[in-house]
C-alpha cells in the first residue's frame, strides 16, 4: 500500500474511532439499549473487514478453516471484546461522554503502571509518548 493512501486510512480511523462515543451516546439517548448498540458496532466493522480479509486469505493462500482449538480462543476473544463494548456503552448511561471516553484512553497508561508493579516490566522510553 502506498504511504499516502495507508496516511489516509490512518487518518479517517482516528476520525472514525473520535466520533464514537458521541455516536454512541446518541444512540443510547434515543432509546437504544447498550447491547444492542454493542452488537451493531461489531456486526458493522465485521461486515467491513471480511472483503478485504478474505482477498488477503485468497491472495496469501491461507487456508480459512480453524482448527477448534483456534475457535476456542477466537470465542474467548470475542467474549471479552463484548464484555469491553458493553461495559463501556453501559458507563455511558451514567456518566459524561467525556468521562467515559477519557477513562477509556487512558488504558496505556494503567498498562504501563500495572505492567511494572505486576511484572516489573519496565516501559521502553521510546514508547512513554506513546503512553
Amino acid at each position: 500500500m502506498k504511504k499516502h493512501s495507508s496516511m489516509a486510512l490512518v487518518v479517517f480511523a482516528v476520525c472514525m474511532v473520535s466520533y464514537s462515543g458521541p455516536m454512541v451516546k446518541g444512540a443510547l439517548n434515543e432509546g437504544a439499549s447498550p447491547i444492542s448498540v454493542a452488537l451493531l458496532r461489531m456486526l458493522a466493522a465485521a461486515l467491513l473487514m471480511l472483503p478485504y480479509e478474505a482477498r488477503q486469505c485468497v491472495r496469501r493462500h491461507i487456508p480459512m478453516k480453524l482448527t477448534p482449538a483456534q475457535w476456542g480462543l477466537t470465542a474467548l476473544a470475542a467474549a471479552f471484546l463484548a464484555a469491553h463494548y458493553i461495559t463501556w456503552i453501559t458507563s455511558l448511561t451514567g456518566t459524561s461522554t467525556f468521562a467515559s471516553v477519557a477513562l477509556v484512553c487512558t488504558q496505556p497508561l494503567f498498562v504501563a503502571f500495572f505492567s511494572y508493579v505486576l511484572f516489573r516490566e519496565r516501559t521502553p522510553r521510546r514508547a512513554l509518548p506513546g503512553a
